[in-house]
């Protein structure tokens, strides 16, 4: 384990993570409760192994499914008989089985993340994620972090509810100033389809995506991003995907927005609308 005074692999710095990573678990609703009771019973004797695994690269050991855990199948979205539908909306799929002929069910790829893949991706939040995140514009309004470390703060984002809303305020808002001047307004929306699935964590370390975005990292900040890179993708070959983000490991929302650096860049350096977010 490194030593150094400076070196970002330290129990404080862990300890914080793994608080921090016990929130954003259980909002994402990957927590396994008993596996984290487990994990605090040798609490002290588990963060060490933890800090000594991820600070001389023990991929030998990382890379398995005992280390990051496994992945299910989860229900996406269910087809319900035309003549049943009847206008209802639920506020979660599977709550449509309950009393209703279905047609059929479309299934996702979930992690089911082990508390140590949970614990790898709150540190590298806390640790890198910050020098990539302050190249985001402030158009990005999904999955934001939190500024500084503050070990007391809940979780390692912002709340996504008072951002949503600041989007969607700020979206309706220019519309009816651009019809209120009597100018034509086209509003565009947009979903990138399977884009967690299809989207590989790889550009973190590219020199190209690096220079471009103006991101400069430590030889250990290095390391543990090639740690976090190489985990993510073990975890996406034991997929039926074979690739792909793990959808419920909070760190994959950060790293799709970082994917989008420059799309924001050309959208709005180039095309210039009156108004761009992007939740």
């Amino acid at each position: 384990m490194a030593n150094s005074s400076d070196s970002i692999f330290t129990l404080k710095n862990a300890t914080t993570a793994y608080k921090k990573a016990k929130v954003d678990a259980w909002k994402l609703h990957t927590i396994n409760a008993t596996d984290f009771m487990q994990f605090e019973v040798g609490f002290k004797e588990n963060i060490v192994d933890f800090l000594a695994d991820i600070s001389w690269v023990d991929y030998q050991k990382i890379l398995s499914d005992d280390w990051l855990g496994t992945w299910s199948y989860r229900i996406k979205k269910v087809h319900p008989l035309e003549e049943e539908v009847a206008g209802e909306i639920f506020s979660a799929p599977v709550k449509q089985l309950k009393g209703c002929s279905v047609k059929s069910v479309d299934f996702r790829v979930f992690a089911d993340p082990s508390v140590k893949f949970h614990l790898l991706s709150a540190f590298w939040i806390a640790m890198v994620a910050p020098k990539y995140n302050a190249k985001l514009r402030s158009c990005v309004y999904g999955n934001c972090l939190r500024h500084g470390q503050n070990p007391r703060a809940a979780g390692s984002f912002v709340g996504y509810i008072g951002k949503l809303q600041e989007w969607k305020k700020r979206a309706i808002g220019t519309t009816k100033e651009l019809l209120n001047q009597k100018k034509e307004a086209i509003v565009v929306t947009a979903d990138a389809t399977a884009f967690y699935h299809s989207l590989k964590p790889d550009f973190l370390l590219n020199e190209t995506y690096l220079r471009r975005v103006g991101v400069d990292l430590t030889a250990e900040e290095r390391g543990l991003t090639r740690l976090l890179i190489s985990a993510i993708n073990y975890w996406a070959s034991q997929t039926p995907l074979k690739s792909g983000l793990p959808v419920g490991l909070p760190v994959s929302a950060v790293i799709a927005n970082l994917a989008l650096v420059e799309f924001d860049s050309i959208v709005c350096d180039r095309v210039k609308p009156a108004y761009y977010g992007r939740y």
